[in-house]
């Protein structure tokens, strides 16, 4: 493996793990108001949507460590400000 290559995966392990930690610090401020007009939550939420794609509501839920109903609320806040679309399964 080459230098830059071990490179490039030390420093996306780094961002993972960094993005993880802001996330549990954060969460305590869940439903505070960060830049653009969305919660720390909902920041979350577009940030995993935005890594993985369409993800089912459960998925989300678990990624985010919320409950379904709490997500489903997070989500329906994105689709009122038009940063996410709801689809059918």
């Amino acid at each position: 493996m080459s230098d830059n290559t071990q490179l490039q995966q030390d420093a996306e392990a780094f961002h993972q793990a960094l993005s993880q930690l802001l996330r549990i610090y954060q969460y305590r401020d869940r439903d505070r108001i960060c830049c653009h007009d969305i919660s720390i939550t909902q920041c979350h939420a577009l940030e995993l949507l935005v890594e993985s794609g369409p993800l089912r509501s459960q998925a989300l839920a678990d990624a985010v460590r919320l409950d379904k109903s709490t997500t489903t609320r997070v989500v329906d806040a994105l689709v009122r400000k038009s940063y996410v679309k709801r689809q059918a399964d």
